[in-house]
């Protein structure tokens, strides 16, 4: 067990009063494993770009608008993407929160939360969703047109390994009407 573990633990039992059930189904999720599994929705201004490579591989019409957005520097992204929790217990897992950093070539351009209840059966999987609206010359600031250009199309190119696309989370779990907190931030592994 590692010393993160160590001390969730730790700060579970400090809590005094607890449910043996509650409390059994939460210790099972500081076993879970937690993948990226794939970006499910990729939009720049409104234009799908998941699976694309760049830009000659959208219709002219969106090509133009895409190109308006990048003379503007105003590119609106919305980004969905897909976590697998796994659980390799025998038993259910609980998690009541998550907050997530999501960094980009290295930089934090994102954190949130999300407050969806996860239930992982013993020995199966879950998805975990995570839903960005944001605009990306924002979030990179300080970087060239082609710089964010040549992020976006990276990210785009390969929505199951984006290379530039790490995340971390942070599990919650709500034990005698207490939410308790992983200690530190967990790094999301890829496939």
């Amino acid at each position: 067990m590692t010393f993160k573990k160590i001390v969730f633990v730790l700060s579970i039992l400090s809590l005094g009063v607890f449910q043996s059930c509650s409390l059994s189904k939460v210790m099972r999720f500081a076993e879970c494993e937690f993948v990226f599994k794939e970006i499910t929705k990729l939009e720049a201004t409104g234009i799908s770009i998941k699976d694309k490579s760049s830009v000659s591989s959208l219709s002219f019409m969106n090509a133009a608008k895409l190109a308006g957005a990048f003379a503007k520097e105003d590119m609106q992204i919305l980004l969905d993407l897909d976590l697998l929790v796994k659980n390799p217990n025998t038993k259910e897992a609980l998690l009541n929160r998550v907050d997530y950093i999501v960094l980009l070539d290295g930089e934090q351009i994102l954190d949130g939360t999300t407050n969806e209840r996860i239930s992982v059966p013993g020995g199966g999987s879950s998805t975990l969703p995570l839903k960005f609206n944001f605009d990306l010359f924002q979030v990179l600031s300080g970087k060239s047109t082609i710089e964010v250009g040549q992020i976006l199309w990276d990210l785009a190119a390969d929505t199951k390994h984006p290379k530039n696309m790490k995340i971390k989370i942070k599990p919650y779990f709500t034990i005698a009407k207490q939410q308790v907190k992983y200690p530190g931030y967990i790094s999301v592994m890829k496939l």
